[in-house]
């Protein structure tokens, strides 16, 4: 009951400290759930799975300090052909952050330097360069296989508009401007909060999630609860899980994960279909090796859910390395043109994501 109290006056501290939303859109990044097409609204089994469902967070028996650091960018076949500077970097984004969290409380404190609006001069790459810093409390709580949870994420935004990356001395240029100059030209704040439901077996969860539970009023500065907002970032998804060991508590050799979400469900214009599965072969308990695919895509309607149209569908892949105290993942997402030889185009997009994370 007192993590339960602390807990509500963290919220109430992060709400008065972050009263602007944004158009920033933000999460803390979990590559798993990337890696499985976004997936994520009833799966409970990994530590980070309160970032897409904060209910989740009470299906983690342990509590944890955890420290992460991540590294994205996209390939655009268009860049090289067009002999562009650094065809390499296009906008390149990475993130360092701490995760402390127990069954019923968890607190994500994160840093995310981001370069934006390339432009392409005859010998560097220019860019506008954001720092975001970034703070995510989650809260839930449960009753033998039900649980509810809530979660509040608002940071800051700092700009260095207009920095030049050179050619000739790109990694020195790209940490010089991303981390050791002064980001002085504030860029705006962020604010959303989020709410969900899950309920978990052995085989089988089912979740529904809110990612925009209040709104901001500003001519009143109070938080207001929309309910068509929330009706918008509805999502719904369903999990099926093996379970890690067998009836003799032996460890089972492959466990296997599957999700299948509808997100946004009230938005037309960013609803989505998404879907993905995760194959963990465990070495030992706390030595694993996963694989991971998805496919996800934007619906404008909900008729024929099963009927995947293609037209804006991408493919997720991912591997996911567990050595004890330290994972390492990756993820890289394809558009579904990349298998059409008559349909792919050099302006195409390629995103892979790469991270690290050790628990202390």
């Amino acid at each position: 009951m007192m993590k339960l109290r602390i807990g509500i006056l963290l919220v109430v501290l992060l709400c008065v400290l972050v009263g602007q939303v944004s158009a920033y859109d933000e999460q803390f990044l979990n590559l798993r759930s990337l890696a499985m097409g976004s997936t994520g609204v009833a799966l409970s089994n990994s530590y980070d799975s309160f970032y897409v469902n904060p209910a989740s967070l009470f299906f983690q028996e342990e509590g944890l300090f955890m420290v992460n650091g991540s590294y994205g960018d996209s390939v655009v076949p268009a860049a090289f052909q067009a002999l562009e500077p650094l065809p390499l970097l296009q906008e390149p984004q990475n993130t360092i952050s701490a995760l402390f969290s127990s069954r019923f409380l968890a607190l994500s404190i994160g840093l995310e330097y981001m370069l934006v609006n390339r432009a392409v001069d005859i010998a560097s790459v220019r860019y506008d360069a954001l720092n975001l810093s970034k703070l995510q409390l989650n809260l839930a709580y449960g009753w033998g296989n039900l649980a509810l949870g809530f979660s509040a994420r608002g940071g800051n935004v700092l700009k260095r508009p207009s920095i030049s990356i050179g050619k000739d001395s790109p990694v020195t240029d790209y940490l010089k401007n991303t981390y050791l100059e002064r980001y002085q030209v504030p860029e705006g704040q962020f604010f959303t909060t989020s709410a969900g439901l899950l309920v978990s077996y052995q085989w089988i969860s089912i979740g529904i999630v809110s990612q925009s539970l209040f709104e901001m009023d500003y001519q009143t500065n109070e938080l207001v609860l929309d309910a068509y907002t929330v009706l918008e970032t509805l999502g719904i998804g369903m999990a099926v899980s093996t379970p890690p060991y067998d009836r003799n508590n032996e460890l089972n050799l492959l466990a296997l994960n599957a999700a299948f979400d509808i997100a946004n469900i009230g938005d037309d214009l960013l609803r989505s279909l998404r879907m993905g599965m995760e194959l963990k072969i465990q070495l030992l308990p706390e030595y694993s090796v996963s694989v991971r695919l998805g496919y996800r895509e934007r619906r404008a309607s909900l008729s024929s859910i099963l009927a995947l149209n293609g037209d804006e569908g991408c493919t997720t892949y991912g591997l996911g390395v567990m050595l004890e105290k330290l994972q390492l993942q990756a993820s890289l997402e394809l558009p579904l043109v990349f298998y059409m030889d008559t349909a792919r185009e050099p302006e195409d997009v390629y995103v892979f994501k790469l991270g690290i994370s050790m628990v202390l």
